[in-house]
């Protein structure tokens, strides 16, 4: 019924949905069903959060989990997100939150 669907709430909104799984982040509950997957890492400037799956066309070896921590690590703002993210392909929804800036993007399709 819920298959490759997800919700994205404010934590003070937060709710408990049966069937699907819960991340707290980026002061965000972000609901994901079972089947759907979710990605999230975060250091001491930039939180990034991965729904479905990227593949990166130049490093296609790299796993969803790789993708995102090497963009918290390297992209210290929007600028920086959006230059590494350009060659993205799959089914994505991508949110990047950094000091100055949060970004909600996804694939063409936008999952």
């Amino acid at each position: 019924m819920y298959r490759n669907k997800y919700l994205i709430l404010p934590d003070n909104a937060a709710k408990v949905i049966p069937e699907f799984n819960r991340l707290s982040c980026l002061g965000l509950s972000i609901y994901t069903h079972n089947s759907l997957d979710i990605s999230f890492s975060r250091n001491e400037i930039v939180e990034v959060v991965l729904i479905g799956y990227a593949i990166n066309p130049l490093t296609p070896e790299k796993s969803n989990e790789e993708l995102v921590e090497e963009l918290c690590f390297t992209c210290l703002n929007s600028d920086d997100f959006f230059r590494e993210t350009q060659a993205f392909t799959g089914r994505y929804v991508l949110l990047f939150k950094s000091e100055s800036s949060f970004v909600v993007t996804g694939d063409a399709c936008h999952l």
